[in-house]
């Protein structure tokens, strides 16, 4: 019996150009190199990747960091948030610390949609009052995209 040579059917149209399989998840970008900036009072990019054109049915966006307080921080909400362009995707997280002593508080950030027509991909802050005593540090951002 002769052995017959797999034939794999290539496509254009899929990541790695083989067909699609709806529902694969397709790592995009990893970056893992951490940034951080003081709190200013309007929204302000830490973290952004500029994602191209595709035609994923999804892409899902997730970062981690930590705000870092101190005794001369502001009492102030802070607030968290994952925009697409100018279009923010998903809810904002808010950060919030006792003050009265130094303290760090981790988080993690979520949020999907559709974004076929790409453009870039940032972790915002802001509070009311900019507050250069606090600073939020952002350790991750990945982007997926769902087949």
């Amino acid at each position: 019996m002769s052995q017959q040579p797999l034939h794999v059917h290539q496509s254009s149209h899929a990541v790695g150009g083989y067909d699609k399989i709806p529902g694969v998840v397709v790592r995009i970008n990893a970056d893992e190199t951490q940034a951080s900036a003081t709190i200013p009072n309007v929204d302000t990019a830490v973290k952004t990747y500029t994602l191209a054109a595709n035609n994923y049915t999804l892409i899902i966006v997730e970062a981690e960091g930590y705000g870092s307080f101190v005794l001369a921080s502001t009492n102030q909400i802070i607030s968290i948030k994952i925009k697409f362009g100018a279009t923010q995707i998903g809810q904002t997280l808010t950060l919030d610390a006792a003050l009265g002593a130094t303290s760090r508080i981790p988080f993690p950030i979520k949020g999907s949609g559709a974004f076929t027509a790409g453009g870039a991909i940032t972790i915002t802050i802001s509070a009311p009052a900019a507050d250069a005593n606090t600073t939020i540090f952002l350790n991750s951002l990945r982007v997926y995209g769902v087949i």
